[in-house]
C-alpha cells in the first residue's frame, strides 16, 4: 500500500470514528430523554391510578346514597299513600254523616 493510500484510510476511519462519537453522543442524548419522559409518564399515570381509585370510591359512595334516598323516598310514599286512604275513609264517614243529618232534616221539614 503507498503511504497515500493508508493516509486515505487513516482519514476515512478517523472521520468515520468522529462521525460514529457523534451519533453515539445524539443516541445517548435520545435515550436520557427518553428515560426522563419516561419517568414523568411513570409519575402521571401513578397519579391518574390514584385519582380513578378515588373516582371509583365517590361513585361508590354516591350510589350508595341514590339507593339510601330511593329508599326513603319509596317508604314516604307509602305513608302518603296511607294517609291518603285514611283521609279518603274519614272523608267517607263524615259525607255520611252529613248525608244523614240533611236527610233527617228534610224528614223533620216535611
Amino acid at each position: 500500500m503507498a503511504a497515500m493510500d493508508v493516509e486515505k484510510t487513516i482519514e476515512f476511519l478517523l472521520e468515520h470514528q468522529a462521525t460514529f462519537a457523534v451519533q453515539l453522543q445524539q443516541l445517548t442524548e435520545s435515550q436520557r430523554q427518553l428515560a426522563e419522559s419516561q419517568r414523568q409518564t411513570d409519575a402521571q399515570l401513578r397519579v391518574q391510578q390514584q385519582q380513578i381509585g378515588s373516582l371509583a370510591s365517590i361513585v361508590t359512595d354516591l350510589a350508595e346514597e341514590q339507593r339510601r334516598f330511593e329508599q326513603k323516598t319509596d317508604e314516604r310514599f307509602r305513608e302518603v299513600a296511607e294517609r291518603f286512604e285514611e283521609v279518603g275513609e274519614k272523608i267517607n264517614v263524615l259525607v255520611r254523616v252529613v248525608d244523614d243529618l240533611v236527610r233527617r232534616e228534610a224528614r223533620n221539614k216535611q
